[in-house]
């Protein structure tokens, strides 16, 4: 699971149909996508997230897109698509750049990566004590990769 701002956008300004996604994450986003499923978990509009992934060739790399239209909690989302999609919570990580959404992911019972190119700086990120916290998009994958090999183990 990906939050949507702050972590594919930068939208730490402001959230605008010229919002752009870097092009080493899209790289990621596809290569992910082609292994698992990937939903968006969001506080932006699922109308405006949409818009943006189709504009960058990326909407056929989600099954979902759980914006605050939807709900405005993110354990709720997070559940949610726990239950749709009968995934366990211990296989399960969302991406996101804030300390409230490392507590929502431990609250739904999921782990989180956080980006430090997002909203939250990485020493308060790493107070939060999520499972890593990266700084580069290859780090990012290199975390996704280990958490998915380690709840393997398990």
């Amino acid at each position: 699971m990906f939050d949507f701002d702050g972590v594919l956008v930068n939208t730490c300004s402001s959230l605008s149909r010229e919002s752009r996604i870097p092009a080493e994450l899209k790289d990621v986003v596809r290569e992910l996508s082609a292994s698992f499923s990937l939903a968006i978990v969001s506080s932006t509009p699922s109308p405006a997230i949409a818009e943006i992934l189709e504009k960058e060739g990326l909407r056929e790399c989600f099954t979902e897109i759980l914006g605050a239209d939807v709900h405005t909690s993110k354990v709720i989302k997070i559940q949610s698509l726990l239950d749709s999609y009968h995934c366990a919570p211990e296989k399960t990580v969302l991406i996101t750049d804030t300390t409230g959404d490392i507590g929502e992911a431990r609250a739904a019972g999921v782990a989180s990566i956080a980006v430090s190119w997002g909203f939250h700086g990485k020493d308060k990120l790493q107070k939060a004590n999520p499972y890593a916290v990266v700084d580069t998009v290859p780090e990012l994958l290199g975390s996704i990769r280990g958490f998915f090999a380690e709840s393997a183990i398990q």
